[in-house]
């Protein structure tokens, strides 16, 4: 599982990057700075005082929610950030947001497949969800006195091995793939 940090205030999450010059760092300043995403190229090249005919960086750190190469192209981390804002912050995806990536691979694999997924509310595990399918015809017509003889905990046993489930504080993920 990948574990990751942010800093930030209150649940809004910043992503960070250090960046360096490499003309710079090759003949020997450690001239780098910290940047909150999303950030402009001159932004970097006015606080790196960088010259005009300096255009290599390098990130030697980061504090994003994936691995990245010290080579990532500014605008494209520009583009996930606004992206990953869009699409993902302030739901229950970024809650579960290390086991997407764990199970897809990449952000960009998240964001692509954010409507392969379903989000459940009201439920906090397995046993609850398919209670609350049946309960809407999920399963086909089951009468009330029928429900109380399904054994809803084997029945989550085997809908575990079948389908993709990601249980976070508010809601159940089911990654349809």
């Amino acid at each position: 599982m990948l574990f990751f940090y942010w800093k930030g205030t209150g649940d809004k999450m910043e992503w960070s990057i250090y960046v360096v010059s490499l003309a710079k760092y090759n003949n020997g300043l450690s001239t780098g700075d910290w940047f909150n995403l999303p950030v402009t190229m001159e932004t970097i090249r006015e606080r790196l005082n960088m010259g005009e005919n300096e255009e290599e960086i390098a990130i030697y750190d980061y504090e994003l929610p994936f691995e990245i190469s010290e080579y990532e192209s500014i605008y494209k981390l520009n583009r996930m950030y606004k992206a990953y804002q869009d699409n993902i912050a302030g739901t229950e995806l970024e809650d579960a947001l290390g086991e997407l990536l764990d199970i897809y691979g990449s952000m960009e694999e998240v964001i692509e497949s954010k409507d392969e997924i379903i989000i459940h509310t009201g439920v906090s595990d397995v046993e609850g969800l398919l209670y609350q399918e049946v309960q809407n015809g999920f399963w086909g017509e089951v009468s009330d006195s029928l429900i109380k003889y399904i054994d809803f905990s084997d029945m989550a046993r085997d809908e575990e091995l079948e389908r993709e489930f990601i249980i976070t504080s508010g809601a159940i993920l089911e990654v349809l793939l």
